[in-house]
């Protein structure tokens, strides 16, 4: 706990220093960059040698709210994030074996000063509000080690004036290469912390301090489509397109026609 608390300590006097050092400079914003109390959200999976890339999106820099706000409140956040699901190499367009479907999830940490330790916040398809809290130092770690490394040469914005990037799989700053290939955030969770494209994700906070079980915080979802939405209560289910409302109930029609065919041929 107190180790945590040095690290805290020098990670925050380190982030004044460069806050100094930068507001001396030209602000130009060209590459991919958060900071505490920012939640990021990553799109990942394509392994694919010389093709796979990941995603990396600022998310509070592009709505204009915090990682508490993106998560509390009954209000929905929606995003078109399609410009960097879309974008060379982020998805496999050649399944073959293996196939590499995109996953996705949310990562932000903030000092916490009543605990004197960080709320990490992160995302997973499994509901895991309850779950052990202990281990998310480890996830602390490795996104303040990420944090400080990113610049405009290794994560460049994939649009202009809009924090985000997209980075191959294999670059040292992805995510990837920060946190893992088993999807369990540096080993600060014990289960997969990602879903699939148009799978829920539920969002948890943890504290690095107490250890306290983690709390839900949340639900967010990545459509196919490159819509993202996220919210602090319970997102409202996927609505069924019209065409497959319209194909079903063609099916139940020739359905119940061969049925009565039957009947009359058994009469």
């Amino acid at each position: 706990m107190k180790s945590m608390n040095r690290v805290k300590k020098a990670v925050l006097a380190l982030a004044g220093a460069v806050v100094m050092v930068t507001g001396a400079l030209s602000q130009s914003a060209q590459a991919f960059t958060f900071s505490e109390g920012d939640l990021v959200l990553v799109m990942y999976g394509n392994r694919t040698p010389g093709e796979g890339a990941e995603a990396l999106i600022n998310l509070s820099s592009l709505t204009g709210l915090d990682m508490h706000q993106l998560t509390t409140g009954t209000g929905t956040t929606t995003v078109d994030v399609s410009a960097y699901l879309n974008a060379a190499g982020v998805r496999d367009l050649n399944p073959a074996s293996p196939d590499y479907p995109v996953r996705y999830t949310v990562l932000g940490v903030q000092a916490d000063d009543n605990t004197g330790g960080y709320a990490v916040k992160a995302g997973s398809s499994t509901n895991v509000a309850g779950g052990n809290g202990g281990l998310v130092g480890n996830t602390l770690t490795a996104a303040l080690g990420w944090e400080g490394n990113v610049n405009d040469a290794n994560a460049p914005n994939l649009i202009s004036g809009q924090n985000g990037a997209v980075v191959g799989f294999g670059n040292s700053n992805s995510y990837t290469s920060r946190f893992g290939t088993a999807e369990r955030m540096a080993g600060g969770f014990l289960v997969n912390m990602a879903a699939n494209l148009d799978q829920l994700l539920y969002i948890v906070k943890g504290d690095s301090e107490t250890g306290d079980p983690l709390m839900g915080m949340g639900q967010a979802m990545l459509l196919a489509n490159g819509q993202f939405q996220i919210t602090g209560g319970q997102l409202a289910a996927i609505p069924v397109p019209a065409a497959v409302v319209l194909f079903g109930s063609g099916l139940i029609g020739l359905a119940g026609m061969a049925r009565r065919n039957l009947f009359r041929k058994a009469a």
